[in-house]
Formats: C-alpha cells, structure tokens, sequence
C-alpha cells in the first residue's frame, strides 16, 4: 500500500457504507496505519446518497484530501459525485448491476492540473462541478 492512500466507498443509504468505512479504518489501524475518516450523506430521514471516505497514511494525518485512489461506487450517483477527485492512476470498482462505465470519462493529470490553474485564477474557488455538488449537499 502507498505510504498515503485515498479510499471512498458511495452508495444510498441502507447500503452498508457506513459499515462498509468503519470496517475498512479499523482494520487500517489496527494494522499500524494512521487513518482519517469523512462522512458525506443527504439530510433525510431514509434513502438517498451517502459517502464514506478513508485517508491513510505512514504518517499523521488530520484531514482528507481531493485525490482519489481508490473508488468503490455502488451508484452511478458515487463516480458523478467524486470524478472531480480521480487522477490516472486511481481504481474505480463498481456493481455492474447498477453501474455502468461506459460513458465514465475519468480525467488524466492534465485535466487536473488545467482545473486547479483555473480554480487558482478564480481565486481559490471549486470548479463548477465541486460547486454544483456543495450546493446539492447545502454546504
């Protein structure tokens, strides 16, 4: 495993993704690993999309980061909510009962890069695409 390692898991709530996360840190940390946590679901009393992110590291860490490794999208909802977060080299495993790739087009490092100079000449603000999914979470 790399020395820092970005881990998600998205899906509707009663999917498990909460489990699903909890289990993944735990068993990170008892392996001697350094782990952070997040937490994105919609305000709703059932259903609707929730989100389990796992940061971990050889070192300290003390938030998450916008850089995916890996992706486990149970919905297609999972990869639209967090394409702005994949690079090259990141993995994406998904339910092909409930997911298709086909029309998945996942950024190379360019892209990236061309988003963040653009976010830094609109001083520091998300692409519209990260707005776009505050907005919907009423962040």
């Amino acid at each position: 495993m790399a020395a820092d390692f970005n881990w998600a898991v998205g899906g509707e709530a009663g999917d498990g993704i909460d489990s699903t996360g909890k289990i993944f840190a735990q068993a990170l940390s008892r392996a001697g690993r350094h782990v952070f946590t997040s937490k994105d679901f919609a305000s709703r009393i059932r259903g609707g999309y929730t989100a389990y992110k796992v940061r971990t590291s050889v070192d300290k860490v003390q938030s998450v980061v916008d850089r995916l490794d890996v992706l486990i999208a149970l919905t297609p909802r999972t990869i639209e909510e967090n394409l702005d977060e994949l690079h090259e080299g990141s993995v994406i495993i998904y339910d092909g009962e409930r997911t298709t790739m086909q029309d998945v087009e996942i950024p190379d490092e360019t892209d990236r890069d061309r988003r963040s100079a653009q976010a830094a000449r609109r001083g520091g603000r998300r692409s519209d695409h990260a707005q776009r999914r505050r907005a919907r979470r009423g962040l």
